[in-house]
């Protein structure tokens, strides 16, 4: 006899379908749940999981208030709470509740991993990596914490150390997520040599080409007199130095010759997602979508030619381009080295950023636009600089001369840090900017 219908098996099926990245089909299975059992808290808690994986962050809050009223001091209920309040942006609401969640379950490594990751984002690299170090002690083998831990080294200057880590971790089991930590801590390794680079790279792209299944070929539309449809996969159209190259890009493509499709991949919007939505003639919106969904979207959208802009950098959705969910496939703009995917088939480059001779460090084929791939355009609304702290004395160095040009290199290249990496390829010195 199969097992009865009820809340806990609506659970473990809703769960099995959040982790495949299927948050959409486990969404009405839960809320039938939740019918049926309106005081489960376990129930509550999925419903806050998933609509937090959709984007419905204000309903997934509601579901885990719900839950805690039902469950008080609850730690799952607590972390969920926590990792919600975070995604609204409600920072020390978030890590209240999940040091809350710590302290009633020390071994629990959810919440540890929840507070490294607030403290990450608020740019407190020391104190996340003692908290991810608490969760790994939990989870040795966990790959998202081995991940986040390897970053956070990396966000210290610490590259080295953070390489070391995850070949080690790596070394004992494999993920993807791990291989892209590691592919980016050797990059900004110092010492590293291009070689390095480019094996670190390529395991990073064998493990990801091999956890997906590839699309069928598509078919081709050879019409002679029909635009190309061209889509631009972005987890930066918003707020973000890229889109300071994307921007021209939209601007200036003649629509005569090409059908453009933006997909957003990332859950923030802004007045600069607004802008680039009133600039594309189609607009997707595709933050929720695990990559098999967003790979099926774009092969339905007949795109054909892909270009993804964030590398190996946050956010990325690489796993969706390993699918080839289109003919042609480029990276572009967001990252200035090797992704290590073989089903990529180009990387938009210049003589500078990839010399002749660099092709032997790249798995991509390399287009070069010279004398620069850069389509600069200024923010139209830049942050502030704020008033000065120091008021310069009379004959001081800051009176006496300008600024010197290695200055304005280095805060220009850490105003970018989060997008793009230090090296060039086919070379073991930091670029400038």
């Amino acid at each position: 006899m199969p097992p009865p219908a009820g809340p806990p098996s609506a659970v473990v099926q809703a769960v099995q379908m959040l982790e495949a990245g299927q948050p959409g089909r486990a969404l009405p299975l839960l809320q039938r749940a939740h019918q049926r059992a309106p005081r489960d808290p376990g129930v509550c808690n999925a419903l806050a999981a998933v609509l937090l994986a959709l984007q419905q962050a204000e309903q997934a809050e509601f579901y885990a208030q719900r839950g805690l009223a039902l469950a008080p001091g609850d730690p799952a209920l607590l972390t969920n709470l926590g990792n919600i309040l975070a995604a609204r942006g409600n920072s020390d609401g978030a890590l209240e509740a999940l040091r809350r969640a710590a302290a009633i379950a020390p071994g629990a490594p959810q919440p540890r991993q929840g507070i490294g990751n607030i403290l990450r984002l608020r740019g407190e690299h020391t104190a996340a990596s003692r908290e991810y170090e608490r969760a790994l002690a939990s989870a040795p083998g966990d790959p998202a914490l081995a991940a986040m831990y390897t970053s956070s080294l990396t966000s210290q200057g610490r590259a080295a150390e953070g390489a070391d880590f995850a070949r080690g971790w790596l070394s004992r089991a494999s993920s993807p997520a791990v291989a892209n930590a590691l592919a980016s801590a050797v990059t900004y390794h110092p010492g590293a040599t291009p070689r390095e680079v480019l094996e670190a790279a390529a395991l990073h792209g064998r493990l990801i080409e091999a956890s997906v299944a590839v699309l069928p070929p598509a078919q081709p539309d050879r019409s002679p007199d029909r635009r190309l449809r061209l889509g631009i996969l972005s987890h930066e159209l918003r707020r973000h130095a890229v889109v300071r190259y994307l921007e021209p890009l939209l601007a200036h493509l003649d629509p005569a010759g090409w059908d453009v499709v933006c997909y957003s991949t990332s859950p923030v919007e802004d007045a600069t997602t607004e802008r680039l939505r009133g600039m594309a003639p189609t607009w997707r919106g595709v933050a929720a979508l695990g990559d098999a969904a967003l790979a099926a979207k774009v092969r339905a959208d007949r795109i054909d030619i892909l270009v993804e802009t964030s590398g190996i950098t946050a956010g990325n959705r690489l796993g969706a381009v390993a699918m080839r969910p289109a003919p042609v496939q480029a990276s572009f703009a967001g990252y200035a080295n090797t992704t290590g995917l073989t089903r990529l088939d180009w990387r938009i480059v210049d003589g500078v950023t990839d010399p002749p001779g660099a092709e032997r460090w790249s798995t991509e084929r390399l287009a070069r636009l010279d004398p620069t791939y850069f389509f600069y355009h200024p923010s139209p609304d830049p942050p502030s600089a704020g008033r000065p702290r120091v008021r310069a004395r009379r004959g001081s160095p800051s009176e006496r001369s300008p600024p010197a040009p290695r200055s304005t290199a280095m805060r220009s290249a850490r105003g970018r840090a989060s997008s793009r990496p230090c090296r060039r390829a086919g070379s073991s010195s930091r670029a400038p900017s």
